[in-house]
């Protein structure tokens, strides 16, 4: 018999790679891997700042993102610092006031059961209805905001000064972009953890970007990637008892090296 949490656990994982993915690829075009590990530290503060206050995790996870999605796309105009300089910043700044944070919780977690080491690692075998209508709704979201600012995306991607002849401002549009992020980033934080968000997002186009050589052939091939991933994972974690999302990554890298090999082989 299929078992239900199996069912919903290959659900997430669709809805998982047609959101991560993406998102993903354009991080890698930009040269900025670090935004979204940065991005998914920071969202700890979030949560510990919720669970102190014993408020819903996922608003606390959108607050924190929000400003500094604000933070990482104006910063460096005001502070007239190097972007991966004021990113280093303030994401380590956000995650030791997350550590201070913690330090004031209960042990064992706060009221209502949810502790940090859930958001840290997540589990894919663990979800509901309710989880999976919220990843359905970032899947929509995601797929909505590519399909509308795609040509803006990709015109701030390939050259800022281009696209502000063209009437684009290009860190307005980048804190949306960001802002994006912070949606997927506070959906997904329960389900495969802050440590392992980033992976999931850098990984399938890495691999992707060895076999593509178009922009929307390499989303469409890391979008297959996260799908392989994750299956992977849920896979190794039913049969072997093994952490999904761990999994997920050490699978996501063996297939990056395969693609690696193959791509060397090829070119001989």
């Amino acid at each position: 018999m299929f078992d239900h949490f199996i069912l919903f656990s290959l659900i997430a994982a669709v809805c998982l790679s047609f959101s991560l993915a993406p998102l993903g690829c354009f991080l890698l075009w930009r040269r900025q891997a670090f935004f979204g590990d940065a991005m998914a530290h920071s969202a700890m503060l979030g949560v510990a700042v919720s669970l102190l206050w014993g408020a819903t995790p996922l608003w606390g996870i959108l607050l924190i993102c929000a400003i500094l999605s604000a933070l990482l796309a104006y910063g460096p105009l005001v502070f007239k610092l190097p972007s991966d300089a004021w990113l280093g910043l303030l994401s380590y700044t956000l995650m030791a006031i997350a550590f201070i944070v913690m330090r004031s919780l209960p042990r064992g977690g706060a009221k209502g059961g949810a502790s940090v080491e859930q958001f840290l690692f997540g589990d894919l075998l663990l979800l509901n209805t309710s989880d999976i209508a919220i990843l359905f709704g970032i899947t929509l979201i995601v797929s909505a905001f590519l399909f509308l600012f795609w040509r803006k995306l990709i015109l701030i991607t390939l050259d800022s000064d281009w696209a502000s002849v063209e009437g684009i401002a290009p860190h307005h549009m980048t804190f949306v972009f960001l802002l994006m992020l912070s949606c997927v980033v506070a959906a997904t934080l329960p389900i495969v953890g802050a440590l392992l968000v980033p992976g999931l997002m850098l990984l399938p186009g890495a691999s992707a970007a060895q076999f593509s050589r178009s922009p929307e052939g390499m989303i469409r091939r890391a979008i297959f990637m996260a799908l392989l991933m994750l299956i992977g994972g849920i896979g190794l974690g039913f049969h072997m008892d093994w952490p999904v999302g761990p999994s997920s990554v050490v699978v996501g890298f063996g297939l990056f090296l395969s693609g690696r090999l193959l791509s060397s082989s090829f070119r001989r």
